[in-house]
């Protein structure tokens, strides 16, 4: 039979069971703002019972633990989603900065700067000796310049600002791998028997969501913790073993753009450097890693670096059809020597070989014409000068002091200065080999890519310099006319303008950003709603957790009342038995 201090016992368990569930009410409504707290349920377990002939009686309650409540597979889908939503959300930011770069304002953009800059030779092209047209041609070629630089720029900011992230990034990440580390290892020691580490076990799954997120690394447990992998494979941690993420840096924005050490190459061309590499255990991740740092990545690769990339194919292009013309031309101010632009590293190598020239990849088997023209115009000599890209420069400059009336010598820096005798003027006819633009000899604009290209300065100093004619012919107007038909010309992908390839490539950025835009949004909305049902499991409810507190406290008054009218009956027993008559 159930002794009164048995029953009074039962009451303190009670008691206490109660005091003990409150303390975890309160503890989640403490928390309900605290970043990766998940809700605590006290388990209660009726505490052992005993046998007094057929009958059993309990001996109270207990506490049997206090759980976290976390449904582990939607735990693990947050953790996933935070890393694809992460990679999006990067992608997205790269890709919209890139596109306000081209959002241009009316009036001052690339594209009204290209209008502009072939309308002014259409206009010196129907007036051949004006000045104000000259003048006009040069202002407008330094703001067609000044357009593209400031997208170099720009883009190259965009870069830039990624790769720092990336940089601040990969030293989270480090720091996040460790704790995950330190925290398997702090929880594989405390956790002996039943015991429960919670908020140990809280700390760990809210830092894989942060590791996720910034790399999309997922994660599996075994008996030592977990362990976590990025997208190939590679694991980052391994219980309390753990692997930090390598950043190096390189040149790997000009490898994407097809330019080392200010030489333009092709895409054929074999590269050395990269300007960013991510390594873990010297494997590289860089373009297998997810998350905001995936996501980062690509847009530098397929947005930044790509169109900086198609912004210099169209400059470059641009500049070389213009040259290509001009070589012939020759302005209102009189040339009897023309020093190159360009410097051959060594004039004793085959010119295709020759570091320092522009446009090199484009030198062909041709030849270039020199005309010597007399103080009244007259043609007094010319001649052929046929060039090999096997030729080395001192082997081209004997070929024209093979002329009566013209010389050629190599600089000791390796520029082709030709001149003629006293009195005459030199110019050139069109150069089917290239050479005249691959040198700088007679150009519009001087250089070869992005970083290099601008408006010949003897041009910019002195406008009368801006050739409209091939032929000293004050009314000539045959190379203004011929650069301002280069704007119908089809010389982008083999079947656009240079004003219709810039066109369709803002429209393409438009459509690639409202696509990662659109994307991101579907994976944001699906990660809220994993988030939500992960809330309505695992995060704190306030009205859950009152109502949770007044049946606790109803059952804490509910164990005193009982334990005071257990006392009562003690107390009758010990004080108010066994006293006869009274």
């Amino acid at each position: 039979m159930p002794t009164l201090f048995g029953i009074l016992n039962v009451g303190k368990t009670a008691l206490l069971s109660s005091q003990k569930a409150m303390s975890v009410t309160g503890e989640n409504l403490a928390n309900i703002n605290t970043p990766g707290y998940v809700r605590r349920r006290p388990v209660l377990q009726e505490d052992f019972s005993y046998a007094e002939g057929h009958l059993y009686f309990g001996t109270g309650v207990q506490v049997k633990e206090i759980e976290r409540v976390v449904d582990k597979v939607l735990d693990k889908r947050v953790t996933l989603e935070k890393g694809e939503n992460g990679f999006w959300s990067a992608l997205e930011d790269v890709a919209s900065s890139v596109e306000t770069v081209f959002n241009e304002p009316q009036g001052l953009g690339l594209s009204d700067s290209l209008i502009a800059f072939w309308d002014a030779w259409q206009a010196l092209s129907s007036n051949p000796e004006g000045k104000t047209e000259r003048d006009a041609v040069v202002e407008k070629a330094q703001q067609l310049v000044g357009n593209f630089q400031e997208i170099r720029r720009s883009l190259e900011n965009v870069v830039n600002d990624g790769v720092e992230n990336i940089k601040n990034w990969v030293v989270e990440v480090n720091t996040l791998v460790k704790e995950i580390a330190d925290l398997n290892k702090r929880i594989k020691y405390a956790e002996v028997g039943d015991k429960k580490i919670n908020d140990l076990k809280d700390k760990l799954y809210y830092k894989l969501k942060k590791l996720s997120e910034l790399t999309g690394a997922y994660y599996t447990e075994g008996d030592d913790g977990v362990q976590v992998y990025l997208d190939n494979g590679v694991s980052l941690v391994e219980g309390d073993k753990y692997r930090e993420i390598e950043f190096e840096e390189g040149d790997f924005l000009r490898k994407e753009v097809g330019i080392l050490n200010n030489i333009v190459y092709r895409k054929e061309a074999l590269f050395e450097k990269r300007y960013m590499k991510l390594t873990v255990s010297g494997e590289d991740i860089t373009k297998v890693i997810k998350g905001k740092m995936g996501g980062t990545i690509n847009g530098l690769i397929n947005m930044a670096d790509h169109y900086l990339a198609e912004v210099d194919r169209l400059f470059s292009e641009l500049a070389y059809r213009v040259n290509m013309k001009y070589v012939a031309g020759i302005g209102l101010t009189p040339v009897s020597s023309y020093t190159s632009e360009a410097k051959a590293d060594d004039p004793s190598k085959a010119i295709r070989d020759a570091e320092g020239l522009f446009f090199r990849d484009r030198l062909t088997a041709g030849a270039f014409e020199i005309r010597v023209w007399d103080k009244d115009g007259n043609l007094v000599e010319s001649r052929m000068i046929e060039v090999n890209p096997d030729d080395s420069l001192l082997k081209i400059a004997d070929k024209i002091n093979k002329m009566s009336n013209v010389k050629a010598d190599v600089t000791s820096d390796g520029r082709l200065s030709i001149y003629t005798t006293a009195g005459y003027v030199i110019s050139f006819s069109e150069d089917t080999s290239g050479f005249l633009v691959s040198m700088g000899i007679n150009t519009f604009f001087v250089g070869d890519n992005i970083n290099n290209l601008d408006v010949s300065a003897s041009i910019k100093a002195n406008h009368m310099l801006v050739a409209a004619g091939s032929t000293p012919n004050i009314g000539d107007n045959r190379v203004a006319l011929e650069i301002a038909n280069l704007a119908f010309g089809k010389f982008m992908d083999g079947d656009r303008t240079f004003g219709e390839f810039y066109d369709a490539m803002v429209g393409e950025i438009g459509a690639k950003t409202a696509r990662v835009k659109d994307i991101q949004d579907d994976t944001e909305k699906f990660l809220n709603f994993l988030q939500d049902k992960w809330d309505e499991i695992s995060g704190v409810n306030i009205d859950e957790e009152m109502t949770n507190l007044l049946k606790f406290q109803r059952a804490y008054e509910a164990a005193a009342r009982y334990i005071t009218t257990v006392d009562e009956m003690m107390n009758r027993v010990i004080n108010g038995m066994g006293l006869v008559g009274r």
